[in-house]
């Protein structure tokens, strides 16, 4: 068990329905040169088992204390699942940059559940006919909760 800072409890004691303390990370991807079976759910899902060991903010979540008596800790999530962390979200085979951008905006703006890790994956396909990407484009929207995630942690995680 590892105890939160003042600080990173603060970001917890703050959400509320409307208020959010995570982030989202939005990644694009040109996939021209690779297989098509490469860009998928389960691919990401492969990718990810090989790095939940890079940070243990994946496999980790908060555990409040009854009445927020102190701050809360980092403990180890029992039954960590990763099909729950990776997901997949499509704008269709006609999206536009309103279609994304409204499912980015949608993805963001659902709240953490703050019983699991606090972070999410989601693959977004067919990205092909929105003007200025790449034909086989992709999307990775990487959401993190600020307690989970920093600068550095955040470096680790993108180069570990």
């Amino acid at each position: 068990m590892q105890q939160l800072s003042p600080m990173d409890a603060t970001f917890l004691y703050l959400e509320n329905e409307t208020t959010h303390a995570h982030g989202t990370l939005v990644w694009l991807y040109d996939a021209k040169d690779c297989p098509p079976d490469t860009i998928s759910r389960k691919a990401l899902l492969d990718h990810m088992r090989k790095r939940v060991g890079v940070s243990p903010i994946f496999t980790r979540k908060v555990l409040r204390l009854p009445f927020d008596f102190d701050y809360p800790y980092w403990v180890d999530a029992p039954g960590f699942e990763l099909l729950y962390h990776v997901r997949e979200a499509s704008i269709g085979n006609n999206g536009s940059w309103k279609d994304f951008c409204q499912l980015v905006a949608t993805t963001h703006s659902q709240p953490l559940d703050q019983d699991h890790p606090l972070w999410e994956m989601t693959l977004v396909k067919n990205l092909d006919n929105i003007p200025g990407l790449p034909e086989r484009c992709f999307a990775i929207l990487g959401k993190f909760h600020h307690v989970a995630i920093d600068g550095a942690t955040g470096m680790q995680i993108i180069e570990g």
